[in-house]
């Protein structure tokens, strides 16, 4: 599937499909990051971790460029928390990326907390455009002591079985994401996993890339 026609797949996904609970990944960042971090899920599909951080009382905003997804989290928000706190926006728009981002720096800054990017599954469902919007626009707005927290699927994925395997997905190629990143002077990779075995679902275990990234 081309990556136009991503938003109609993940559309018709969540209006059949909901998973349940934390992820593997959301139980990590879980316990290595405080609640004096106020989370943005980026990427965050049927809410499954965004609510693991809500109920463990982390401050969290969640992105999706899903209209569908993002209705029914917000329902599910404003039923548990009384308020709005998904947002459907495309990353690959600077304009609209930059703002909300910059909105939620400022929510941050009121309640005196660091920003925690948190973005599992979400890098290898866009394209090489998009990332770059997203690594610029996350160089512009964070600040010193902010973190990103990443898991997506490499190019060692590329052949493994999967359940779902009817849309585009990019294996990235970590060697040339951390050379990516060397050109943003102010991102350090304090953290960087690789391997199977950390987010088994039914028959797949997809090989994974897990990295944590300092502001500095």
């Amino acid at each position: 599937m081309e990556y136009n026609e991503n938003k109609i797949y993940w559309d018709e996904f969540y209006r059949k499909e909901e998973l349940y609970g934390p992820s593997s990944f959301c139980n990590l960042v879980k316990c290595s990051f405080g609640l004096e971090y106020l989370i943005i899920d980026i990427g965050c599909g049927t809410g499954r971790d965004s609510r693991a951080f809500l109920e463990n009382k982390y401050e969290v905003r969640g992105i999706d460029s899903s209209e569908v997804v993002i209705t029914k989290n917000n329902e599910y928000s404003l039923k548990q928390y009384s308020k709005e706190v998904y947002f459907s926006i495309d990353v690959s728009c600077v304009k609209d990326f930059s703002s909300l981002i910059n909105s939620i720096k400022k929510i941050a800054e009121m309640q005196n907390k660091k920003i925690l990017i948190y973005s599992r599954f979400f890098l290898h469902a866009i394209n090489d455009d998009t990332e770059r919007v997203f690594l610029d626009t996350l160089e512009v707005y964070l600040e010193k002591g902010d973190c990103i927290a990443l898991e997506f699927r490499t190019i060692e994925d590329k052949q493994t079985t999967k359940i779902y395997d009817n849309h585009y997905r990019r294996y990235i190629d970590t060697n040339k994401f951390e050379q990516n990143l060397k050109k943003y002077n102010c991102f350090e990779v304090s953290f960087f996993q690789k391997g199977t075995g950390m987010s088994l679902y039914k028959t797949e275990d997809p090989y994974l890339a897990r990295y944590f990234i300092d502001v500095r």
